[in-house]
């Protein structure tokens, strides 16, 4: 009894202010199937081609080409490029097959969509006929029933109260209703158990009914009913012709290859599907007891509730799953389950904080659904944009587009949980799971999900260009040095998208905290998802770019490691990388996305004076009392004294400028200091790596002083002297007889401030991986 008292006098957090689970596990549910079913129809259409006349083709290509001795120097990088050519010349018809599967299957994906749309239409009438049910209205002595449900729609807020529906008594009837329909048709049939607790117990009954009311109050009908029907369609339009396809495949490699991809991608959709089905109960329980109580009815029915028992085939997949050993040591159930059982309906009618946190293996199947439609989407735009764009057409804009279907997907789906989960923990000042593993969750699932779309073709391309080069078997050398750099580019995706959500919490606990006290969360999540996924958006298209860059320096390797040792190679790597680092300071999106890093989360700082009283709006909780009125404050933003530090920073560089300058001036002759390589050391030294070298250091700095976000603090500081150092090195530089001009000013400009910012941020991830593995 004192535990049931404790729940309900603690306020219950309002899960309708952010948009529901359902909504970001239906377009889970709907990435999932159009990735799985991309994959199957490339799969089927793939086969269809004779793969021996392909490959002979190929090699007889490869065989005609005759190309000089390679070499690392001279004319060495022109045999590259006349192989690389001649590679691409070569792979045409496997290009050609590649995209025309492509293409097939995005056709089998709009015809699967739309045959989902049939069935979705369909679905009232085939309830309706094969339960037969009847009008409600229609029944004698149904006019007080009638009154009363349509007193419960105008109680709920409905406008257009559904067509209830009687279904013929039977020899068992269960206590509940049903909502279904289509969009703008909507229905409620009545079991003959409840129809019975009309009469016997009215409390009962509104319950039930307002539960089955909430359904269409959260607009979850569609959802639930267009998600089935896709479950439907991806059986009969992708499952189905997958299976009678691998019945015509001879080749048990080609099978057991292409059946393990699916048996995943299926096992993800069944997932999905299942939460799509399972958490709308759990929002239809939390809105019927906005307007029944937290102890009312409802709750009391499902405290007394017996346990369900699985039935159907549901029966067999969890007995059999029971008999794994990880299943036994886990509660692995409650996600294989349509539909949530009684405790666990009760414990989130109490405890509504349980309906916010992100789970970490959603990220991971986002991850891989996304990144699944995503790779038949990046062939299509290689194949369209060249032929659209012509000339303009560059590896970077193809990358930029790609980045931009991927990051709005992820960013919708995983940034608002996230903002979910970082509101819970900020209302109930609780600790927060680490946000970072949500981004490391979606990294690997990006990279399981790339994996498992492997069509082979990189491999075909290498085997190939070693073949052109006149090497007929791979070096173990370059098997590890591609895997190195493929290892490399790998650990880069991961740690950025790890410090890119813990970035995004720090942004959602600050201005949660301003939302607190406004009357609606919702321009504030709104405003930093946008920012969020152009950031993603700027970042991932770098990372494309540079796999492409690390591919194609694979391939040299490949061509012409042979012929140079293993040190021209690492120095030829090196040598690349000063090109790598110029084109991303110089680029002004990068200034852009660094700057957004430090904006977004201090411009809260500017409503600092509403944050000051512990008062909340009425949006946080769903019930209003004293202990509800009042929250602690989390946070103390501290911009003026980053910006203070930012400016001794930039003029201790400014002084220690001079002071070099000075030097220099004594110690080095006129007739060196006069010369371009002189005048290029020093810019490159002075102005770009020991300003690079002050502003880490004082993002170190500010980060350690200031408690809260202090690496968001320290990056705006070392913004502020970069700032400073651009005017001392140009205000220098014309002090000793030195012009500047626009390019000279952009340069300077850039290479300081953002060749800084990147090391600050680098020095960061290293004090991040220095706790960790003291923790550890």
């Amino acid at each position: 009894m004192n535990q049931t008292q404790t729940e309900t006098s603690s306020p219950r957090l309002n899960p309708f202010a952010f948009p529901s689970d359902t909504d970001f596990q239906f377009v889970l549910l709907i990435v999932s199937v159009v990735g799985a079913s991309l994959y199957i129809y490339k799969f089927i259409a793939m086969n269809l081609w004779d793969w021996e006349s392909l490959a002979s083709i190929v090699s007889q290509c490869a065989s005609d080409v005759e190309l000089p001795a390679p070499s690392i120097t001279g004319t060495g990088w022109e045999t590259w490029a006349n192989a690389r050519d001649a590679l691409n010349q070569c792979l045409q018809p496997l290009s050609k097959v590649g995209i025309q599967a492509s293409w097939w299957a995005m056709v089998g994906v709009g015809l699967l969509l739309v045959l989902a749309g049939v069935i979705y239409r369909l679905f009232p009438l085939l309830i309706i006929h094969g339960e037969r049910l009847v009008p409600l209205s229609t029944q004698p002595g149904s006019a007080e029933m009638m009154d009363y449900l349509l007193n419960l729609c105008q109680e709920t807020g409905l406008s257009h109260p559904p067509v209830f529906l009687l279904r013929p008594p039977r020899r068992v009837d269960c206590v509940s209703g049903r909502a279904f329909g289509r969009l703008d048709r909507y229905y409620l049939v009545l079991y003959g158990g409840l129809i019975k607790k009309f009469q016997t117990d009215r409390p009962v009954f509104r319950a039930v009914m307002l539960h089955e009311l909430a359904h269409l109050r959260n607009a979850d009908v569609d959802k639930t009913y267009f998600s089935v029907a896709v479950g439907f369609a991806f059986i009969a339009f992708a499952l189905v012709p997958f299976a009678v396809a691998l019945l015509f495949d001879s080749s048990w490699a080609t099978i057991f290859n292409a059946s393990w991809r699916i048996l995943g991608l299926t096992a993800l959709v069944y997932l999905t599907l299942a939460a799509v089905l399972r958490v709308r109960e759990f929002y239809a329980d939390v809105r019927a007891s906005t307007w029944d109580g937290p102890d009312g009815a409802l709750a009391r029915l499902l405290s007394t509730l017996p346990q369900p028992q699985h039935t159907g085939w549901q029966t067999v997949l969890i007995s059999t799953l029971e008999h794994l050993p990880y299943f036994r040591r886990n509660h692995w159930q409650f996600a294989f389950q349509f539909h949530p059982e009684p405790v666990e309906r009760y414990r989130m009618l109490k405890e509504t904080h349980r309906l916010f946190p992100m789970d970490l293996w959603e990220a991971f199947g986002t991850g891989v659904a996304v990144t699944i439609a995503l790779d038949n989407v990046d062939i299509l735009l290689k194949d369209l944009l060249p032929m659209v764009l012509g000339k303009s057409y560059s590896v970077e804009l193809s990358s930029l587009i790609t980045a931009l279907v991927f990051a709005p997907l992820a960013v919708g789906i995983i940034g608002l949980g996230l903002w979910r989960t970082t509101f819970a923990s900020l209302v109930r000042e609780k600790i927060p799971v680490d946000a970072g593993q949500l981004g490391i969750s979606l990294g690997l699932g990006f990279l399981v999900g790339d994996f498992m779309d492997l069509s082979g073709s990189d491999f075909v391309s290498s085997d190939l260009l070693r073949k052109v080069g006149g090497f007929e078997q791979p070096d173990l050398l370059i098997s590890i040095t591609s895997i190195g750099l493929n290892l490399l580019w790998i650990m880069l995706l991961l740690v950025s998208l790890y410090f890119f959500f813990r970035w995004m919490a720090a942004g959602a606990y600050v201005w949660l905290e301003v939302a607190r006290v406004s009357r609606s969360p919702r321009p504030f999540y709104l405003a930093g998802l946008m920012i969020s996924s152009a950031w993603l958006t700027f970042w991932l298209g770098l990372m494309f770019s540079l796999q492409s860059s690390l591919s194609i320096l694979a391939d040299f390797n490949a061509m012409f490691l042979h012929s140079a040792s293993v040190e021209t190679f690492f120095s030829l790597l090196l040598s690349s990388l000063p090109l790598i680092i110029n084109a991303l300071t110089l680029n002004p999106f990068t200034l852009l996305a660094l700057i957004c890093l430090w904006a977004f989360p201090l411009s809260a700082w500017f409503w600092r004076e509403r944050v000051e009283t512990n008062s909340i709006s009425d949006w946080v909780f769903l019930e209003q009392s004293p202990q509800s009125r009042k929250l602690t404050r989390q946070f103390r933003l501290s911009p003026y004294q980053a910006f203070m530090g930012g400016l001794v920073g930039g003029f201790f560089f400014c002084v220690l400028l001079l002071v070099m300058r000075l030097g220099l001036q004594l110690i080095v002759p006129d007739i060196i200091r006069d010369t371009d390589s002189y005048k290029l050391m020093f810019v490159y030294i002075f102005h770009f790596v020991l300003s690079a070298l002050v502003q880490a250091g004082l993002v170190l700095l500010v980060a350690r002083r200031v408690k809260y976000v202090g690496e968001v603090h320290g990056l705006f500081a070392a913004f502020v002297a970069g700032c400073i150092m651009t005017i001392g090195a140009l205000g220098l530089n014309l002090l000793f007889g030195g012009t500047i001009d626009s390019f000279f000013v952009w340069l300077t400009f850039s290479q300081i401030v953002n060749g800084g910012a990147i090391l600050g941020l680098l020095v960061m991830f290293g004090v991040f991986l220095r706790r960790g593995l003291k923790r550890g």
